[in-house]
Order: C-alpha cells, then sequence, then structure tokens
C-alpha cells in the first residue's frame, strides 16, 4: 500500500514507492503542493505520519516508512530526532543560523547533539566542507551577517559533516547563483561517491543537469502529483 499523509483539514498526500541505492540521488519534481517538502519532513523524522484525520495508527496501516533499519510509522518522537545528524543529513527549505555565532560554529553546532562518538578529524572535515562550497573566507563572519546564498550552503555543509548514510535536501539550491549551484552538485557528488544516498526536490531542471554531470548514473527521477 502507498505512503500517505493526512493534514487537518482532510487534505492527503500519497507517495509513490521508494527504494534508494547507496550512490544514488532521487530527485523529487513537481507543482507546488504536490507534496515534495512534506515527503522530505517524513523521511527526516521532522513530521510524524498521520494516515486519516486524527492520530496516526500504525497498526492500521499497511504501508511501510523505514530509513535504514528505523521504523517511522512506529517510532517515538525521540526515535525520529535521533536519526539527525548521525544517520540522516537534513537540509530544510529554509535555513537558520545562530545570529551570534561565526559560521564555522554554526556548522559545527549539529555535532553537539550527536549520539555517537566524533571522528578526531571534524574540523579538518569543516574546514573542507567549507571550502568545497565557496565559504573559506567567511567561516568567521557572524551568522547575523551571512546572506541567505551563505546560510544556504551552510545547511548543507553541516547535514553532510558527519557523513550520514542519508542526504535529504528540500530546494538546496534555490537561492544560489550558478557558480554555487555547481559547487553543491559537486559536494552531493561527492557524497554519493562515498556510498551515500539522497533524496532532493528541486524546481531546478538546470541543475539536476549539472548535478547527473557531477555524479553521472546515479540520478533518479520522480514526479509527485500529490492527492490521494
Amino acid at each position: 500500500m502507498a505512503l500517505t499523509h493526512c493534514f487537518p483539514g482532510g487534505v492527503t498526500l500519497a507517495f509513490p514507492d521508494l527504494v534508494l541505492e547507496r550512490g544514488e540521488v532521487v530527485l523529487l519534481r513537481g507543482p507546488s503542493g504536490a507534496g515534495k517538502s512534506t515527503l522530505l519532513n517524513l523521511l527526516a523524522g521532522v513530521l510524524a505520519p498521520r494516515t486519516v484525520p486524527g492520530e496516526f495508527s500504525a497498526a492500521t496501516c499497511r504501508a511501510r516508512l523505514r530509513v535504514g533499519e528505523i521504523d517511522l510509522l512506529n517510532a517515538s518522537a525521540r526515535q525520529r530526532q535521533a536519526l539527525r545528524p548521525d544517520r540522516v543529513g537534513w537540509v530544510p527549505q529554509r535555513p537558520i543560523l545562530q545570529a551570534g555565532l561565526t559560521l564555522l560554529d554554526n556548522l559545527l553546532l549539529p555535532t553537539l547533539f550527536s549520539t555517537v562518538t566524533l571522528p578526531d578529524d571534524l574540523h579538518a572535515r569543516a574546514t573542507h566542507a567549507l571550502d568545497c562550497l565557496g565559504l573559506t573566507q567567511a567561516m568567521r563572519q557572524r551568522g547575523r551577517e551571512a546572506s541567505v546564498g551563505q546560510a544556504a550552503r551552510i545547511n548543507l555543509a553541516r547535514a553532510l559533516l558527519l557523513r550520514p548514510p542519508l542526504l535529504l535536501a528540500d530546494e538546496p539550491t534555490a537561492a544560489l547563483d550558478a557558480e554555487n549551484a555547481e559547487r553543491v552538485a559537486e559536494a552531493i557528488a561527492e557524497h554519493l561517491s562515498a556510498g551515500g544516498g539522497a533524496v532532493i526536490a528541486t524546481h531546478d531542471a538546470a541543475w539536476a543537469a549539472v548535478l547527473e554531470r557531477a555524479a553521472p548514473g546515479a540520478t533518479r527521477m520522480i514526479e509527485l502529483s500529490g492527492g490521494g
């Protein structure tokens, strides 16, 4: 049975079957309201699934929603939250930076919530991510001084910092120029080449082509139409 999600008021979205392989990226396309952000929120554990108006009951649902070994249809809020940032790198559409922290500190901030032992090369990874995304010169800049495009790139860098198996990104290049959008594609291609997978919502067909060139043969497209 296909996964569905019902919002208060009765609006229901239905999603096609999706199995993501290592080294693969799925691009979600479709009009506004088709469910791209909702599906990403469900996969990230940010949104609890509801199949009918009222409380969700996993016992009456034959759909499956799993990230690795975690069954999100039966997971508690704490279990869903624990997916991030170790197993799921989450890039929401609207990045949030702490105004008083530097961009480097904003990048490192989610590691405070990690449930695994942090790697010895954490700071080296952070500076590598900043360099790849064109942010080295801005790393000491405060969050309050960052442009929308810089915030978007920090958003991606911290999602990838702990090298989670799964990257979920909602319109990661919406605020970027062509040069920085290409940097994002290259960073995602590096994630894929290391065996990670990704599900990305995008309206940008030109950027999708850039990503395909950066990661040849790794891209698959799914069109969402919404409705249930």
